[in-house]
């Protein structure tokens, strides 16, 4: 449990670090309509592949970053809804990212509005990524060390 608070810690500490040493702001890393289609892509994914009971267990086994299951009960599934989670989360960056660049392309009215335009893009990539890489693949590979332990 210490090893992933800590490991969770540094995780956040160096993204988070790194937008701050990085000179621009970390209002430019908040956009929640962005946030928005690529968390709700992958939940709709999610609840297609999964249905709402196995996509709200895999959400609150979660906890496993921080506490390790007492048992292996439904552990298995909530691995696999995780893995989908993380592919979801990808499309939904992909997702975001086509829509942001189709709009803006219509939009483009002046050769100063690529860059706004380009780092919004990004911005639905990078959700994407951290959502899924510093939350949903730690707690799939957690389950899935949990699940090797009860067998």
């Amino acid at each position: 449990m210490v090893s992933a608070l800590v490991g969770l810690v540094i995780t956040m500490t160096l993204v988070f670090g790194s937008i701050g040493i990085g000179g621009g702001s970390a209002q430019s890393f908040v956009f929640f309509p962005l946030l928005i289609i690529v968390v709700g892509i992958a939940l709709g994914l999610s609840l297609i592949s999964c249905g709402v009971r196995d996509l709200l267990s895999a959400v609150s086994s979660l906890r496993v970053l921080v506490s390790m299951p007492s048992d292996g009960t439904s552990l298995r599934r909530s691995a696999q809804v995780h893995r989908y989670l993380i592919s979801y989360l990808y499309a939904g960056g992909a997702f975001g990212s086509l829509i942001g660049f189709i709009q803006m392309a219509n939009n483009l009215s002046d050769m100063t509005d690529i860059l706004p335009g380009l780092s919004r893009i990004a911005l639905t990539l990078f959700y994407a990524v951290f959502l899924s890489e510093c939350f949903f693949r730690p707690a799939a590979h957690k389950i899935e060390s949990a699940i090797k332990t009860f067998n």
